[in-house]
């Protein structure tokens, strides 16, 4: 089953138990009191106050709206110890039904949810990784330089944001969060940044929509950060534009290298002040520009280096193991059809004419013969 058809259902089972609940009114027999040992508690004000908290929970985590996932998880596990001790008592169908669907619920949210695990081990390497400034040294690499780069974290789950701002802060980097993709959209509007951390199960605006908006007017790198794990997500997220996809739990030094890399490839690049032309394409390694026959074409920093790293080695033919190496600058761990979404976005922006396929080896820019 789908993730979404999995969030509908079970969302929708607490609309519908709320309904019945309201419905319900008209009948009798709370049992509550022998869980808690509470004086007989009336019907109706039990029921009422499920239908209170059912109804609106049930169409909040619909919508994904912050925190509900884990008010669910908390409200199934609660019922799930009241049916067991209700079932154990009363040896009746309807509690069952209840501790098994509070146990489906328990299941499922956890495994939508993998950062649940991640925020565990997270936290704890929080709690390590601050304990003495030597171990925060060690992770500050070039810090002059990484003061002045500006990140935008944009995340719903508000204790991994916190993580994230708060590691990237130690390793001396600029660090501002979104909670929605909306909210996202309204920050990169109002202030430029130098790298997006963009999670994709967002409220308001997904973070698959929210690339696609940054990509209309800008090519700043963005590294998605998701529990997505599927091959069909990870080539979206590329077809999308973006320039690197880390999947969670993931650890936070090797995030750290994730983005030192991006950013060393944008320093290297501008150390080298020239224009590279080859037919008519002109790339501007100052400015990051690329034109076709005097239009601009908008690249991704990924698509950008790897077109640059062709046009500097004209006739070479590149692996895309040659390529991950080259551009990722570091040992990739994923599918290397990456390299494959990269290239074919390629053509389509600039045209199916430059970059050619070798058969069973790789990709090449032919040679230009310069008369």
């Amino acid at each position: 089953m789908k993730e979404s058809k999995v969030i509908t259902f079970i969302g929708g089972f607490y609309i519908f138990g709320g309904i019945i609940a309201l419905l319900s009114l008209l009948f009798n027999g709370s049992q509550l009191n022998l869980v808690f040992n509470l004086p007989n508690i009336p019907d109706y004000i039990v029921k009422l106050l499920l239908a209170i908290v059912y109804i609106p929970l049930g169409y909040l985590y619909i919508r994904r709206i912050k925190y509900t996932n884990w008010i669910v998880l908390i409200l199934a596990i609660l019922t799930f110890c009241v049916s067991a001790d209700l079932t154990t008592k009363l040896n009746t169908q309807p509690y069952i039904g209840n501790l098994l669907y509070s146990l489906f619920v328990i299941i499922a949210t956890i495994i939508r949810r993998k950062e649940f695990v991640k925020n565990i081990k997270t936290i704890f390497y929080k709690i390590f990784s601050n304990s003495t400034k030597t171990t925060q040294l060690r992770y500050i690499i070039h810090s002059e330089e990484k003061a002045m780069k500006r990140i935008l974290v944009v995340e719903d789950e508000k204790d991994i944001q916190n993580i994230i701002k708060a590691f990237l802060e130690n390793a001396e980097y600029k660090v501002e969060t979104a909670d929605d993709g909306l909210d996202a959209i309204n920050l990169i509007q109002k202030n430029n940044y130098d790298l997006i951390l963009l999670d994709i199960m967002l409220p308001k605006i997904d973070g698959f929509t929210v690339c696609e908006m940054i990509r209309k007017n800008s090519n700043i790198p963005i590294i998605i950060l998701t529990a997505l794990t599927d091959e069909e997500s990870q080539l979206k997220g590329f077809d999308k534009l973006a320039d690197d996809y880390i999947t969670k739990p993931f650890s936070m030094p090797v995030l750290l290298k994730h983005i030192e890399a991006i950013f060393r490839r944008t320093n290297n690049s501008n150390e080298n002040t020239s224009i590279l032309k080859y037919k008519n394409i002109t790339l501007n390694t100052e400015n990051y520009e690329v034109y076709v026959d005097n239009q601009k074409v908008t690249l991704t920093f990924r698509e950008y280096e790897i077109l640059k790293l062709f046009l500097e080695n004209q006739g070479k033919v590149f692996t895309r193991d040659n390529i991950l190496n080259s551009i990722w600058n570091y040992d990739y761990f994923g599918d290397d059809k990456i390299v494959n979404t990269h290239i074919k976005n390629i053509r389509k922006k600039l045209g199916y004419e430059y970059i050619e396929t070798v058969r069973g080896v790789g990709y090449k820019i032919d040679k230009e013969d310069k008369k």
